[in-house]
C-alpha cells in the first residue's frame, strides 16, 4: 500500500458459562464443556506437531487480472469471488458494477448486469453465489435486493429486502439454502452524535446480523459489538473518527451449511448460531495474553510514523497518537472464514488494513489444529477442499483473482 493511501486510511478510518469439564484424554489441551445445551470447545495448544499441518502452494494455480488490455480482465474494487460446481470462477466487480464469469483456466465467459436502477442492474453489488445449473445469485445492498440470473445471464427473479437505516458492513456470508447474512450498522447517526460529544472515548459500533432468504424473508440473528472507534479532536487535525491502535477492526462473521459463525473480539472466542438466538457452540483458544500497554501502543504509532517523510503528515500522526485512546484489551483476531469442510480459519490480528496472511485453523469440532500462512497481500474469500480463492493486489495496485492449491 502506497504512502498516500496509508495516510488516508489512517486519518479517516474510522459469557464464560461454566459446566462440567471433561478434558479429552486423546487430545491433550482440548476440552469440551456443556452448559445449558451450549457446547464450549476450548484449546490450550495446537494439535499439529512441528512439521505437520496443511500445505498451501507457493504459486497460484490460477491468476486472472492485468494492468491493461481487454476490460473484462481489468478489475476494480472486487467485492466477492466464488467458484461454481463446474469449476467456473464468479467475480463480483465493484467498478464497473457487474458479475464476470471465467472458466477454470481463467478465460472470460460472460458478464452479467451493470450499475443502475433497472430490473437487472445493481445499486451496490456486494456478494454472489454460484448455484446449481450455472445459476448465479447476487446481493445488492443499496436497493436492496437478491437477484438470480440464468446460465446466459438472463434475470430469473428478484426479491426486495427490508433493512434498517444503517450502512451495510463487511462481506456478506452465504448459507446452503441460498440465503445471505448481512451486517447492518445499528443506530449509525445516533452513535456518531453521542460520541462526538465525548471525544477521546472508545466506543463500539453495534451491528445487526440479518439473514435474508431468496424469498425476501428476514431473520435477525442478533445485535453484536463491531469495530472500536474513538472521536478525536486536536489543533493539528480536524475532528474525526479514528480506529484505536490494537482495537477491534470489525465484527467478524462467516457461514457454513446452515450455521453462522460470529466473532465479536470479546476474548478469543467465536460463537456458532443456527436458526435460534442462542449459540449452539462456542469455540475458544485459551492461551493468549490480550493485555495492552503504552509501550505496545507506541510501537504501533512508531511503525506508522516511519512510513512518512512529509513533515506535516508526521505532525498529524504525532497529534493523533497523543489524542487517541487505546483499549485495555487488544483485539484477539481479525477476519474469520469457514471452509467447505467446516473448518474454521481465524486470522491473526493486524492493525494495518492489508489482508491477513496468518490464520489459526480449528477443525469442525472446534479443536485448534495449528497455524496456516497464506501468501502476503492475498485476501481469501473462499476455501474449498483443495484450494483457496481470493484477491491479490500487486505492487502497482492491480487486482488479480487468484487461486492457490491446498493440501489437507
Amino acid at each position: 500500500m502506497n504512502a498516500s493511501v496509508r495516510r488516508i486510511w489512517l486519518l479517516l478510518t474510522a459469557a464464560v458459562v461454566l459446566g462440567c469439564d471433561s478434558w479429552d484424554r486423546d487430545v491433550p489441551g482440548f476440552v469440551v464443556r456443556d452448559s445449558a445445551g451450549i457446547a464450549i470447545a476450548e484449546s490450550l495448544k495446537p494439535a499439529w506437531m512441528a512439521g505437520e499441518g496443511w500445505q498451501i502452494s507457493t504459486e497460484p494455480i490460477l491468476d486472472v487480472g492485468q494492468m491493461a488490455g481487454e476490460e473484462v480482465y481489468l478489475f476494480n474494487r472486487i467485492r466477492d469471488v466464488t467458484r461454481s460446481g463446474t469449476g467456473n470462477v464468479v467475480v463480483a466487480n465493484g467498478a464497473p458494477q457487474e458479475i464476470r464469469i471465467f472458466d477454470s483456466s481463467g478465460a472470460f465467459l460472460r458478464s452479467i448486469g451493470r450499475g443502475g436502477d433497472g430490473p437487472d442492474e445493481f445499486g451496490r453489488l456486494a456478494a454472489v453465489q454460484a448455484r446449481a445449473a450455472d445459476t448465479v445469485v447476487a446481493l445488492d445492498v443499496r436497493r436492496p435486493r437478491i437477484l438470480a440470473f440464468g446460465p446466459i445471464g438472463n434475470l430469473l427473479w428478484s426479491s426486495t429486502l427490508a433493512t434498517g437505516t444503517g450502512s451495510s458492513m463487511g462481506s456478506p456470508a452465504s448459507l446452503v439454502d441460498g440465503s445471505f447474512v448481512v451486517g447492518w450498522v445499528a443506530n449509525e447517526r445516533e452513535v456518531l452524535t453521542e460520541f462526538r460529544a465525548r471525544p477521546g472515548t472508545i466506543f463500539q459500533w453495534m451491528v445487526a446480523l440479518v439473514r435474508y432468504t431468496p424469498g425476501g424473508l428476514a431473520d435477525t440473528i442478533g445485535v453484536f459489538a463491531g469495530a472500536d472507534g474513538a472521536w478525536v479532536e486536536t489543533p493539528e487535525v480536524s475532528e474525526r473518527m479514528v480506529l484505536p491502535p490494537l482495537g477491534r477492526r470489525e465484527l467478524g462473521f462467516s457461514a457454513h451449511g446452515a450455521q453462522v459463525y460470529v466473532g465479536t473480539g470479546d476474548g478469543y472466542q467465536i460463537a456458532v448460531y443456527g436458526l435460534g438466538a442462542i449459540p449452539e457452540r462456542i469455540i475458544r483458544r485459551g492461551d493468549l495474553d490480550l493485555s495492552t500497554s503504552q509501550a505496545g501502543v507506541d510501537s504501533v504509532w512508531n511503525r506508522r510514523l516511519a512510513e512518512f517523510e512529509d513533515p506535516q503528515a508526521r505532525r498529524e500522526i504525532g497529534a493523533l497518537s497523543s489524542a487517541t485512546p487505546y483499549p485495555e484489551q487488544r483485539a484477539p483476531y481479525g477476519d474469520i472464514v469457514v471452509d467447505s469442510d467446516g473448518s474454521l480459519w481465524v486470522a491473526k490480528y493486524r492493525y494495518d488494513p492489508d489482508p491477513p496472511s496468518h490464520f489459526d485453523v480449528f477443525d469442525p469440532g472446534g479443536r485448534w489444529l495449528g497455524e496456516m500462512t497464506l501468501p502476503e497481500g492475498f485476501r481469501v474469500f473462499e476455501i474449498g477442499k483443495d484450494y483457496a480463492l481470493g484477491v491479490y493486489r500487486d505492487e502497482l495496485g492491480i487486482e488479480h483473482v487468484r487461486m492457490y492449491g491446498l493440501v489437507k
